[in-house]
């Protein structure tokens, strides 16, 4: 199957007065159509600034060598007036916190229908029936009503459904999700889980889906990449990674979740902390935080795959080609 996404060894570096930080180092991978992808880790790892490099949403002070192909195009080579073609179009974004995402001056219908005039040039009567469409296809009542009103007139959760009615107005092949349950209650969490689990699978979209909660990548996801200190460690198909992790950072961000079934009394923190951006050490980037370090680990491992399942570690470098 051909790739929707196509991220191809991928870095991204930021200048700053006297120096230049590297915070993704080397990223590949692959979204398929009609696929869930999960991109899991700590904060500061790289997720969301590998997302945001995907729609060329970083500062003038980011740079970004390797290629993103989207739909066979780079997005890297195209000029800004194509790449605004395709924003909110092929590709849309959902981010963590939609009050300061939404324009809290401009009524819900007139910010859902902005990239329908934008991009399909709709009259005014035909974007509000696709606007009250959207509404009532991500759980919204009152549609009519809520057309009219202000960001800060509804719930969180509300806003969140806007958010992704937004995404969804022009129909993109790709949604970029990041992190868009953060800041909800857990029943409202699952509530839209649920939704943009349906609507992947009512219109084939596909979902790169950012987040640090290994619980949810379990309930949405096809696929799973974890990321550490701005590098790709493992990766695996959800089922996979949940009954066989490989990488010992993986191993340490499962054992770390409450299991009220396996009756834990007390959580298994991954030692120590994430090393600084400045001074990497080198060699592999958890050796330092790692109970099955080797001397071996002073080099720098690269990925090892054992079928589809890959995994940055000098551990399962025996286990190349095994089928």
């Amino acid at each position: 199957m051909k790739s929707l996404l196509d991220i191809r060894n991928i870095s991204i570096h930021f200048k700053g007065d006297h120096e230049k930080v590297n915070v993704v180092h080397d990223i590949s991978l692959q979204v398929n159509p009609g696929e869930i992808v999960g991109i899991v880790g700590e904060s500061g790892c790289g997720k969301s600034v590998t997302s945001m490099s995907i729609l060329r949403l970083l500062g003038r002070n980011a740079e970004v060598k390797g290629e993103i192909f989207f739909d066979g195009r780079n997005l890297l080579e195209i000029s800004e007036k194509e790449m605004r073609k395709l924003r909110g179009n092929g590709i849309s974004m959902i981010f963590q916190e939609p009050m300061t995402s939404l324009n809290p001056l401009h009524t819900i219908g007139k910010q859902i229908g902005e990239p329908l005039l934008r991009h399909r040039n709709m009259s005014k009567s035909d974007r509000k029936s696709r606007v009250l469409k959207l509404l009532n296809e991500v759980g919204i009542p009152r549609a009519e009503e809520i057309y009219e009103e202000f960001p800060h007139q509804l719930s969180g959760g509300m806003r969140q459904r806007v958010m992704i009615a937004v995404a969804l107005a022009c129909d993109p092949a790709l949604i970029i999700a990041d992190e868009p349950t953060t800041a909800l209650d857990v029943t409202i969490q699952a509530q839209i889980l649920e939704l943009m689990k349906n609507i992947s699978r009512q219109h084939q979209t596909s979902i790169l889906f950012i987040t640090h909660d290994l619980g949810v990548v379990a309930e949405m996801c096809d696929r799973v990449i974890v990321m550490y200190a701005g590098q790709i460690v493992e990766h695996a198909d959800v089922a996979a990674l949940f009954r066989k992790p490989k990488h010992p950072y993986t191993v340490g961000l499962l054992n770390s979740i409450p299991d009220m079934a396996a009756d834990k009394e007390r959580l298994v923190p991954i030692k120590g902390h994430v090393p600084s951006l400045r001074n990497m050490p080198s060699g592999c980037r958890f050796f330092e935080r790692c109970d099955h370090a080797m001397d071996i680990c002073r080099q720098e491992p690269r990925m090892f795959a054992d079928g589809t399942h890959e995994c940055r570690c000098w551990l399962h470098a025996d286990e190349e080609g095994r089928p």
